[in-house]
């Protein structure tokens, strides 16, 4: 590893956390809110994913546990 590389471990349960819509917060969705905020630090791309998370839910129930580790070098 690199300085400035960032790690970014995750469970399935942000991937697949779901709105009202039974839509899938995805990959891609978490990639772009990861690299959006990738300039940030560690403690803020966490916040950044998981408030992004809320909105996209909306308040719709997580089904599954969220596990979210980010680690910048």
């Amino acid at each position: 590893l690199s300085q400035g590389d960032i790690l970014l471990y995750y469970t399935d349960g942000i991937t697949e956390a779901e709105n009202s819509q039974k839509e899938l917060f995805g990959l891609e969705r978490l990639k772009r809110v990861f690299l959006e905020n990738s300039y940030k630090t560690a403690s803020e791309i966490k916040e950044e994913i998981l408030k992004e998370l809320e909105r996209f839910r909306d308040g719709h129930e997580q089904n599954d546990d969220i596990t979210l580790l980010v680690v910048k070098i």
